[in-house]
């Protein structure tokens, strides 16, 4: 099966997400050096869209910790991955700053220690040179950490969701965050952090949480996540986006991502792509869309792993729900976990429906959840 992540590549590229932020609290899109367009997408990762190479990732990419802090990161393009790294550790090693993670010194997902830095000597072939660049942006000192806390006032939606219901759900999320034990955090037994986003059926938001220390990218995330539930479970979908879903089932965003990767299921490699493949290509090739949902506003691309719910009322849907910030089963937890009072019915959800593949009829997923997700011992279910 596919890791974590699938698709990340087409986040993050620099869609405004069109909100009121409170002083003070705003996050800067991830877009170009110069600020022109959005970012360059899968070109940083995958060899082509189809995954023909599945250990295609470009390396380079080194954080920098002080006095045991993430303080920022060092990002080297233009060589080799490997010669790239060794560029990146280097600069931070000679500026004094050696980074080390703490015990057991990697974080292991789905049972695989993801490494840390790899070439932490010069590989093969590789010798010192003259620098002879020049700044495209000069140095500046770090205006200070990331913003957290409510980034945006909470406030009630246009359609049935109110101001209690909104904080209902983050301060849930936080509550139950505090007791998720993290994957992607050191040292072990170390809690779990996310941002939230809730938005209303127009997709304007409604509430963006961040927790301290949470993945800057996961904003992005969690916000086209609350986006893309709403639109994806509407009544007015477009079929071409979710072929053999019919209009108005409940989706999250595992449902998306089961059905859109190059193989149907997931992990079976002579397969061929799923039904919502054209739907990748298309956000591929189209940032800040949601699908072939008319052009509005409130869009900033499709997110093709989990963490998501749309959000109902008396059985009609009022809003959509996204987390970001740890493992893609432990940012499904977190949202059922938030949002449990709001969740479909069961009669309503995607994983009702079976779709044709070679050998047989696949069941589409809804939620699933971490084996003992608690730091209290307290064990979550492995699917629901």
């Amino acid at each position: 099966p596919n890791a974590d992540l699938y698709g990340i590549e087409n986040t993050n590229r620099g869609c405004p997400f069109n909100t009121n932020y409170l002083s003070g609290k705003a996050l800067p899109p991830s877009r170009s050096i110069d600020g022109s367009t959005t970012g360059t997408g899968i070109v940083t990762g995958k060899a082509n869209l189809f995954d023909s190479d599945p250990t295609a990732v470009l390396g380079g990419g080194v954080p920098i910790f002080k006095n045991g802090k993430l303080a920022g990161g060092v990002g080297v393009a233009g060589a080799s991955n490997d010669a790239d790294e060794f560029a990146a550790f280097s600069g931070i090693v000679g500026a004094g700053l050696i980074p080390s993670p703490a015990a057991p010194g990697v974080v292991i997902i789905g049972g695989i220690a993801l490494p840390f830095v790899q070439n932490q000597v010069a590989p093969a072939g590789i010798s010192a040179g003259i620098a002879n660049g020049s700044f495209q942006v000069g140095p500046i000192d770090s205006p200070g950490p990331a913003p957290d806390g409510d980034l945006i006032t909470r406030k009630a939606g246009a359609n049935g969701l109110t101001v209690q219901d909104v904080s209902s759900i983050v301060d849930t999320a936080i509550a139950v965050a505090n007791n998720e034990r993290a994957v992607i955090r050191l040292p072990d037994g170390s809690p779990a952090r996310f941002i939230f986003a809730v938005a209303d059926l127009n997709g304007d938001l409604l509430a963006l949480y961040r927790m301290p220390d949470a993945t800057i990218f996961s904003a992005d995330v969690a916000v086209a996540k609350a986006r893309n539930v709403i639109y994806f479970s509407s009544p007015t979908v477009d079929p071409q986006d979710m072929p053999g879903v019919p209009p108005g089932t409940a989706v999250t965003n595992r449902t998306i991502s089961f059905g859109a990767q190059p193989f149907f299921p997931p992990g079976i490699d002579a397969n061929p792509p799923g039904p919502f493949f054209n739907l990748f290509l298309f956000d591929v090739a189209h940032p800040c869309t949601n699908g072939h949902q008319p052009p509005n506003q409130f869009q900033n691309g499709i997110v093709f792993f989990p963490g998501s719910t749309p959000l109902y009322k008396n059985g009609v849907m009022v809003g959509g729900c996204g987390v970001s910030g740890d493992g893609v089963d432990h940012d499904a937890f977190d949202t059922f976990g938030a949002a449990h009072q709001f969740v479909p019915d069961v009669s309503k959800r995607a994983d009702s429906i079976d779709l044709p593949a070679p050998g047989g009829p696949v069941r589409l997923p809804y939620f699933k959840f971490p084996r003992n997700p608690t730091l209290l011992g307290t064990q979550g279910a492995a699917g629901q």
